[in-house]
């Protein structure tokens, strides 16, 4: 067993590792972004055909999540660590070698599997290892997310300029590797770790409590909101701010550097406050903004208003999950039931499952609604969501909402 300054020691370099892998997992999503005009134009692909391909990520993620996250308590989360980066890396060499529609749905697909698997590996770890920091540690995940998700689009457009297509990937291949070197090296027991693993190995059942319920559906409510803004608002912004394609992605950028930055600071007093109380007051300001975005009379109103509802919506999303380990795992009752694993694998994919619909609800309001009316019907689900976490959710929390 560890003595006590190995085991702190040893808790932050895992930290940082999963920090890390999420920041490359991020970053790496983005790097294709830059190259759909070169699978349009090289594998004949339509726009249509581009959005099926890309919804492929969500399906690995959506699909595999819980999975992961029970696999990582009876397996081990060094196994599973070394298994998300070794699918990491076969992602990428695949992508190298791309040749048809086909075959880049399927390494988008288990591009989503290996974001399955680090992502709730890493949010269980960080579950474990600080039990009343989650808020905090989640918000610094989040952060370096938000980052990730940012660079990702210019790296892979300086990558694929001075490396090539192929190369590019082969370069971002061995950056996994050398992540799935440090993973095999570092020590992963401590006692938190054995007496999950434990705990899960005599699970017999799963019972799911109704609360857990009802935070799964704000938590898809929550999450469906950025696939909708990125559908409806660009269009809205070219026709009646006449932004192009630049302008509107660092309209999108300065939302999610915000965004990322609130998070920290969202996490840390959320530990203190308590975690229903921000999701509720996060999911009510998101609702009250969402109407200004289509009421903005001029670009400065609208710039103001969408990132102060990225802020919001951050606030709702990052305490959310450790609120969902919380209804988990957090009483004695519920321990059989599953462990930082589990809650973390059911909250992936509830995420996951608002990624996937949130354009598609996003694209049909839209159509058939208008924008302003769209954004009201947005309200409104947002409303209902902390009303939920209010009268359903909001039991096992000393701290009320």
């Amino acid at each position: 067993m560890q003595t006590a300054p190995n085991f702190e020691e040893n808790k932050t370099y895992i930290f940082y590792l999963v920090m890390a892998l999420i920041f490359a997992d991020t970053v790496l999503y983005g790097t294709i972004v830059p190259l759909i005009p070169v699978y349009t134009e090289e594998l004949g692909l339509t726009t249509l055909t581009i959005g099926i391909i890309f919804a492929a990520y969500s399906l690995g993620l959506l699909l595999f999540s819980m999975p992961m996250g029970i696999l990582a308590e009876r397996l081990g989360y060094k196994k599973v660590f070394a298994g998300g980066l070794s699918f990491l890396i076969l992602s990428c060499l695949l992508y190298g070698t791309v040749n048809n529609g086909l075959f880049l749905a399927f390494c988008r697909f288990i591009q989503g599997v290996a974001a399955a698997t680090t992502w709730t590996a890493g949010l269980a770890m960080i579950a474990l290892l600080y039990p009343r920091q989650q808020g905090q540690k989640l918000g610094l995940v989040l952060a370096a997310m938000g980052v990730g998700t940012i660079l990702g689009p210019p790296v892979g457009g300086l990558l694929y300029k001075y490396l090539g297509y192929r190369l590019m990937f082969f370069a971002l291949a061995l950056v996994f590797a050398a992540m799935l070197t440090v993973v095999w090296k570092l020590d992963f027991s401590f006692p938190g770790m054995v007496k999950a693993e434990a705990g899960q190995r005599s699970r017999k059942k799963l019972a799911l409590p109704s609360n857990l319920l009802w935070l799964c559906v704000v938590v898809v409510f929550a999450s469906s909101s950025f696939g909708m803004l990125e559908i409806i608002m660009p269009n809205y912004m070219h026709r009646h701010f006449g932004l192009d394609s630049l302008q509107i992605g660092l309209l999108f950028g300065l939302m999610g550097i915000v965004h990322g930055v609130s998070d920290a600071a969202v996490g840390l007093w959320s530990d203190r406050l308590g975690y229903s109380l921000f999701v509720y007051w996060g999911l009510l300001t998101a609702a009250a903004f969402f109407p200004l975005l289509a009421l903005a009379p001029n670009l400065l109103l609208l710039s103001i208003a969408f990132t102060l509802l990225g802020v919001a919506i951050g606030a709702a999303i990052t305490p959310s999950q450790p609120l969902m380990y919380e209804v988990v795992v957090a009483e004695p009752s519920r321990l059989e039931n599953g462990g930082p694993g589990l809650a973390y694998g059911i909250y992936n994919t509830c995420f996951s499952l608002g990624m996937f619909f949130g354009p598609m609800l996003g694209g049909l309001l839209d159509r058939y609604l208008g924008l302003l009316p769209g954004l009201l019907v947005f309200s409104g689900l947002f409303v209902a969501a902390a009303f939920l976490i209010k009268f359903k959710v909001n039991k096992i929390s000393g701290k009320t909402a």
